[in-house]
């Protein structure tokens, strides 16, 4: 029997996140605003962070658009309008 080791809507730390974006940025695929909802982590990358191997990121991203989580604080939030995330 075969079990996913996607993660799915896996709550990442804040420094997490920020590391993620950062190896995603460095991919040079686009911005991470506009990530592809279907985006998982991969498992063997040594670009991102090993805690968020299998994480469906796209799903993160897609909850900082449309929910704002991550937004609340103001440095966060101003962190984040940096890599073009609106409040």
């Amino acid at each position: 029997m075969f079990l996913s080791s996607v993660m799915v809507g896996a709550k990442l730390s804040y420094p997490t996140l920020l590391k993620c974006l950062r190896a995603y940025q460095s991919l040079d695929i686009g911005p991470c605003t506009a990530m592809p909802y279907s985006f998982v982590v991969p498992e063997a990358s040594e670009l991102f962070p090993g805690e968020a191997h299998g994480v469906k990121l796209g799903n993160v991203i897609s909850r900082i658009r449309t929910r704002g989580d991550y937004m609340k604080d103001e440095e966060q939030r101003k962190e984040l309008e940096a890599f073009g995330f609106k409040p």
